[in-house]
């Protein structure tokens, strides 16, 4: 993947580029297509834009330490100012919904507008787009991915990578310098993940032996014929000691969040022309993100802890559901009692 990104004479990291276009694309498409249609003034629409992206990107530090990286917050609290803040750490997109949703409900009541209606008819539908298009800014970072996989989705991610490296560069610390390498990579991908050696691709740095007929990490046991005493030196000559680090393929859940939020985006567009949906459009956007990510998590290998073995964020997406279905059954009554509120367009 693409973690840098050159662009003239200027560097640029792949997941902060992505992630910086994605809000802009967002806005545009806002500002110029949804806001006209609503009834809304645009100046309104940038003030609560604004508004609620900063407590979009506070809500992202805040669910970080929280959820991810809980022992750290306990150990030392300070770290949301030291670190999450003050370096802007931490980028938890989850944390950014609730943030944003927070910032926009606080403005529509501090300017006495309709939240229900204003967030419904500009912003329930839209981010759906450009937070599956933001999650291309993970794939190409290679951060965000799924557990080891031996289907034909599977996928690995560039070196450059810091996010993807660090997990397989703890485990290259047994092997590397061991005289058999291939029997300890085996030990600890087969205990930990499942796999087997024929499942583990040769890492890029070993790329010169494909062109020889080697793919996966089984086809180099010919270079370790157990009679043959250990030879540091024309193993050193061959580029396997010390040993490379090496990493299997994994499920690319990046793409699978990316398709199935655009998908997503396009039911919640028809459907939002129907009645039973006015007003309530982010209920359901609530049950649905809820429900999207819920099931991308069983497929991602950054689980955050959780209870009953559900992870951190999937019990944070359950109450998304709960929460977004809850409120659309008590407002569909009570509005078939007493009629919708009046709206105030602004």
């Amino acid at each position: 993947m693409f973690p840098e990104i050159i662009i003239g004479n200027y560097l640029f990291r792949g997941e902060g580029l992505l992630t910086f276009l994605a809000v802009v694309g967002c806005f545009v498409h806002l500002l110029f297509f949804t806001v006209p249609k609503s009834g809304y003034s645009r100046i309104h629409f940038v003030n609560g834009f604004l508004f609620g992206l900063l407590l979009g990107v506070s809500g992202t530090i805040l669910f970080h330490y929280l959820i991810w990286d809980f022992e750290s917050f306990i150990a030392d609290p300070s770290i949301l100012i030291t670190k999450g803040f003050k370096n802007f750490s931490g980028n938890t997109i989850l944390g950014g919904v609730v943030g944003l949703l927070f910032g926009v409900w606080l403005y529509c009541k501090m300017v006495k507008v309709n939240f229900l209606h204003a967030v419904s008819s500009i912003a329930a539908i839209v981010p759906l787009l450009w937070m599956g298009l933001g999650r291309t800014a993970c794939f190409l970072n290679g951060d965000a991915y799924g557990i080891p996989t031996t289907s034909v989705f599977g996928m690995t991610f560039s070196e450059k990578s810091h996010a993807w490296m660090n997990e397989w560069s703890e485990h290259a610390l047994v092997y590397q310098t061991s005289q058999r390498p291939l029997t300890e990579i085996e030990k600890i991908f087969s205990e930990k993940y499942g796999l087997q050696l024929k499942d583990i691709p040769i890492p890029d740095s070993l790329d010169k032996f494909k062109k020889e007929g080697y793919f996966t990490l089984a086809d180099l046991q010919v270079f370790y014929p157990p009679q043959v005493p250990f030879n540091a030196r024309a193993l050193y000559d061959k580029g396997l000691y010390p040993f490379p680090t090496v990493y299997p393929k994994v499920h690319p859940t990046q793409l699978y969040e990316m398709f199935s939020l655009v998908f997503w985006f396009f039911v919640l567009s028809y459907i939002s022309k129907k009645k039973w949906t006015e007003q309530r459009m982010i209920f359901i956007f609530l049950v649905v993100y809820g429900f999207n990510r819920f099931w991308i998590e069983f497929f991602r290998s950054d689980k955050s802890s959780g209870l009953f073995g559900l992870t951190g964020a999937q019990i944070l997406c359950l109450g998304f559901m709960l929460l977004g279905g809850t409120l659309y059954l008590y407002y569909t009554n009570k509005w078939k009692r007493e009629g919708m509120p009046v709206v105030v367009l602004k």
